[in-house]
C-alpha cells in the first residue's frame, strides 16, 4: 500500500509548474476530488492522505455509502463510496483512497481518479448552483467556475457526520 500526501503531490507538481510558470503561493491552492462529473473543493487546510491500492475490511448490514472499515495511522475509519450515496454512477472498488481529518473525525473516501489542484485566484464564484444530488444541496457553501468546470466546495464535517448518523 502506498501513501503520499497531498503536500508531496504539490511539491512535484509545483517543481514542474515552475518551469513554465510564476510561483504559487500555497494558501492560494485547493484540491478538488472529482466523483464523476462533480468536482468537489477540498477544505482549506484539511489534513489529508492519499493511499494507492486501499485495503479495507466490508462489514455486513453497514448503509450503503459506507463500504467498510480501515485501519488508518491506528484509528478505525469509515470507508465511503460517494458514487454511491450521491447516485453519481455505479459502486466503484476505488483505485486510491483519500483520508480527510485527523484522529476520530477521520474519513476515506473512495476515488477513481488522483484529487488535482487549482488556483483559488483562478476560480470565480457563481450564483448559478448545478443540480445537485439532494444528499449534498444542504452543506453547499460556495459554487465556483473554472473554465469549463463547476467546482463545489462543501461543508465537509457536516456532510460526513450527516452520513454518520
Amino acid at each position: 500500500m502506498e501513501t503520499a500526501s497531498l503536500t508531496q503531490m504539490l511539491s512535484q507538481e509545483l517543481e514542474v509548474e515552475s518551469t513554465f510558470a510564476e510561483a504559487v503561493r500555497v494558501d492560494d491552492v485547493r484540491y478538488v476530488i472529482e466523483i464523476n462529473n462533480l468536482n468537489l473543493v477540498l477544505p482549506q487546510g484539511i489534513l489529508s492522505e492519499l493511499v494507492e491500492a486501499p485495503q479495507y475490511a466490508e462489514l455486513p448490514l453497514m448503509p450503503e455509502n459506507v463500504v467498510g472499515l480501515c485501519n488508518f495511522r491506528g484509528n478505525l475509519v469509515p470507508v465511503f463510496n460517494l458514487y454511491t450515496h450521491l447516485k453519481m454512477g455505479k459502486e466503484i472498488k476505488g483505485r486510491y483512497l483519500i483520508a480527510l481529518g485527523e484522529g476520530g473525525n477521520t474519513v476515506g473516501v473512495l476515488l477513481e481518479s488522483l484529487p488535482y489542484m487549482v488556483r483559488e485566484s483562478e476560480c470565480i464564484p457563481t450564483a448559478q448552483v448545478p443540480t445537485l444530488p439532494n444528499t449534498l444541496n444542504p452543506y453547499i457553501s460556495n459554487v465556483f467556475k473554472r473554465d469549463n468546470q463547476v467546482l463545489v466546495e462543501y461543508d465537509h464535517d457536516a456532510f460526513f457526520a450527516s452520513l454518520c448518523e
